[in-house]
C-alpha cells in the first residue's frame, strides 16, 4: 500500500508548522506568545510546501495556539500522486488535522488527530482497493483517529498509542509501551554504520471491536471455508506446521498459544464482539532483529494472547470494594486504602476523582507511608497546590516512593527557592526518625569518620534514607570539605550554584548556607570534629 507512506508523509509535513505573512501582513510580535505563534506559522508554511512536493494539499483555514503548541487546519484535501491512479481521482478529505505536543527538558509528547476523513478504495493498491469494495467499502468513513507519542529522557522510555473508530466496521486501539528504546550504530564509522534499534518491551496490546466489519467479511469466510464455526478447529493443524520445529514435536509454549488462539477465535465468532491480542512479558522483553528470526523465537520473547479484554480490565478495582471505601472506608487496611486511592489518583481501575484519592491516602501519607505520600503529591501537583505537592514529595521520598524522586525535581522547578528551603526544614523537623539521624550524625562527628559524614551529605541532599535538606546537606558537606575531602567540596559548591543566576545568589539561600556554614564552623572548632578528625587520620 504506496499510499500509506505518501499519505503519512504529507500529514507529517503539514503538522509541524504555516504560510509566512507578507511584510504588509507580519503581526504585531509584542509578547512572547505572540512571536511563538509566528514561529509556528513561519514553520508550518513550509513545512506544507514540502508536503507538496509529494501531494496536491488543500485546506480552508488554519488556527495555531502557542499556548498550547496546537496547530489545527480544517477542510483539508490531499490528492496523492499514485501510479495506478494518474487522473488523480484519490482525493482524501479531512474536517480537522490538528496537532500538538509538549516537551519539557527530560519529556517529549506529540499528538496527532484527524477527525471527520474520508479514503477512497482507489486510494489504496488495487488489490486492496477491490478487496475492500467487495466487502461493501467503496469509502473509508474514519470518524477519528490519533496518534500519540511520548518519551522520557532520563530512562529512555517511550509510549506509543494509535486509535482509530472507522465507520460501520471497526475501531482499532494500538498501545505499546517501551522500558527502553533508542537507535544504536548511527555514529559508528564515522556516521556510516547502520542504525539498530535497541528497545525494551513491556507491553503492547492491538484491541479490534467489532463495528460491523465482522458482519460483511464472514459470509466469504463461510463460503470459502464452509462454515465460519470450523475455523477455530482449522487453526491448530495450520499453526502446527509453521510452529513445530522439523522432526521435533510442538513445544508447551506453543501448544499453549494454539489452544488459546482457537478458544477465543470461537468466542469472537460466536459473539461478534472484540479480539484483544496483548503482549506482556514478565519483567519486559528485549526486542532485536534475532527475536523475529523464528516463529519460535518471537512467540518466546513477546508471549502474545488472545483475550476478550484489555489489560487494563485486570487493574480494576472491584466495584463493591470501591463502593466500600467511599462508603467510608475507615475499616479498609493500609494495602486496600492505598490500592483505591491509587486508581482514584491515576484514573486507571477507577474514574479518576482527586479529591476522594486524596482522602483515601491522606491517613497513610500523614503516618509517612511513601507510596501514599508521593500519590498525594501528584494528586496535589495536579490541581495547582505545587508546594503542598512539594512536601508530600519530600515525605514520599525519604521513604523511597515509587516516582518520588522525578515529582520532587518537578516541583522544585516550579518553586521559588525559599519555598523550597522552608519546605525541607518544615518536613526534616517532622520526619519520625529525626531522633536516629541526629544519633548517627553526631557518631559520625565525634568519631571523625569523613566518608561516614559525606555519605550523610550526599542522603541529605539527594532526600534518599533522609529528608531532602539542602541546609543539612550543606551543613554536613561544610564539615567533610574541610576535612579534605573533595567530593563534599564539590556538593556544596553545586548547593551554592543550585541558588545562583546570572551571578546573584538568591537571599534565602544566603540566609540558609549562612546558618548553617556558621553551625558545621561551630561543629568544627567547639564540638571537637576537628580533634576528632586529626585524631583518626593522623598516627
Amino acid at each position: 500500500m504506496k499510499i500509506l507512506p505518501t499519505l503519512a508523509f504529507a500529514t507529517a509535513s503539514v503538522v509541524v508548522a504555516l504560510p509566512a505573512p507578507s511584510r504588509a501582513q507580519m503581526p504585531d510580535l509584542d509578547g512572547p506568545q505572540a512571536a511563538l505563534e509566528f514561529l509556528q506559522r513561519l514553520g508550518l508554511q513550509y513545512s506544507i510546501l514540502v508536503a507538496r512536493t509529494a501531494v496536491d494539499l488543500t485546506y480552508e483555514s488554519m488556527s495555531v495556539d502557542a499556548r498550547n503548541s496546537e496547530t489545527v487546519l480544517n477542510n483539508v484535501v490531499i490528492r496523492p500522486r499514485l501510479a495506478w491512479d494518474p487522473e488523480l481521482q484519490c482525493e482524501i478529505r479531512m474536517d480537522r488535522l490538528a496537532a500538538s505536543g509538549a516537551s519539557s527538558f527530560e519529556r517529549f509528547e506529540s499528538n496527532f488527530e484527524i477527525s471527520g476523513a474520508s479514503v477512497p478504495a482507489i486510494c489504496l493498491d488495487p488489490g486492496a482497493g477491490a478487496m475492500l469494495q467487495s466487502f461493501g467499502y467503496p469509502v473509508i468513513d474514519i470518524a477519528r483517529a490519533s496518534i500519540s507519542m511520548g518519551y522520557d529522557l532520563p530512562s529512555s522510555g517511550a509510549d506509543l498509542l494509535i486509535s482509530a473508530d472507522v465507520v460501520e466496521a471497526a475501531e482499532v486501539t494500538v498501545a505499546a509501551d517501551f522500558d527502553y528504546i533508542f537507535v544504536t550504530g548511527l555514529l559508528d564509522d564515522g556516521g556510516s554504520g547502520e542504525p539498530e534499534p535497541v528497545a525494551k518491551l513491556s507491553s503492547a496490546e492491538v484491541i479490534i471491536e467489532n463495528g460491523g466489519l465482522w458482519e460483511r467479511v464472514s459470509p466469504m469466510l463461510g463460503a470459502q471455508f464452509g462454515d465460519v464455526n470450523q475455523i477455530p478447529a482449522m487453526v491448530g493443524p495450520m499453526l502446527s506446521q509453521v510452529l513445530a520445529a522439523p522432526g521435533q514435536p510442538l513445544g508447551p509454549t506453543e501448544q499453549a498459544l494454539i489452544n488459546n488462539l482457537s478458544t477465543e477465535l470461537a468466542r469472537f465468532i460466536e459473539n461478534g464482539d472484540r479480539l484483544v491480542l496483548s503482549m506482556a512479558p514478565d519483567g519486559g522483553s528485549w526486542i532485536s532483529e534475532e527475536t523475529f528470526e523464528t516463529p519460535q523465537s518471537a512467540i518466546a520473547a513477546l508471549e502474545p494472547r488472545l483475550s476478550p479484554a484489555p489489560l487494563a480490565i485486570a487493574r480494576m478495582v472491584p466495584t463493591d470494594l470501591l463502593a466500600a471505601a467511599m462508603a467510608g472506608g475507615e475499616a479498609l487496611d493500609d494495602v486496600t486504602r492505598l490500592q483505591v486511592g491509587a486508581a482514584l489518583i491515576s484514573g486507571v481501575g477507577a474514574p479518576r476523582a482527586l479529591a476522594e484519592g486524596k482522602a483515601m491516602v491522606a491517613p497513610l501519607a500523614e503516618a509517612w507511608n511513601a507510596d501514599a505520600a508521593t500519590l498525594m503529591g501528584e494528586a496535589m501537583a495536579a490541581e495547582g497546590d505545587m508546594a503542598g505537592a512539594y512536601v508530600m514529595a519530600l515525605r514520599g521520598l525519604a521513604g523511597g516512593g515509587e516516582g518520588a524522586l522525578g515529582l520532587a525535581d518537578d516541583l522544585e522547578s516550579a518553586l521559588a527557592p525559599g519555598t523550597i528551603l522552608a519546605s525541607q526544614g518544615a518536613v526534616l523537623e517532622a520526619w519520625p526518625e529525626l531522633g536516629a539521624w541526629g544519633s548517627v550524625r553526631a557518631e559520625a562527628e565525634q568519631s571523625g569518620n569523613v566518608p561516614a559524614i559525606r555519605r550523610l551529605a550526599f542522603a541529605a541532599a539527594s532526600g534518599q534514607g533522609a529528608p531532602r535538606s539542602y541546609s543539612e546537606a550543606y551543613y554536613l558537606a561544610s564539615l567533610a570539605a574541610a576535612a579534605g575531602d573533595s567530593a563534599a567540596a564539590g556538593l556544596r559548591d553545586r548547593l551554592d550554584l543550585r541558588f545562583t543566576s546570572d551571578g546573584v545568589t538568591d537571599p534565602d539561600w544566603v540566609a540558609v548556607s549562612g546558618q548553617a556554614g556558621s553551625a558545621a564552623l561551630e561543629a568544627w572548632i567547639e564540638g571537637g570534629v576537628a580533634a576528632a578528625v586529626e585524631g583518626a587520620y593522623r598516627p
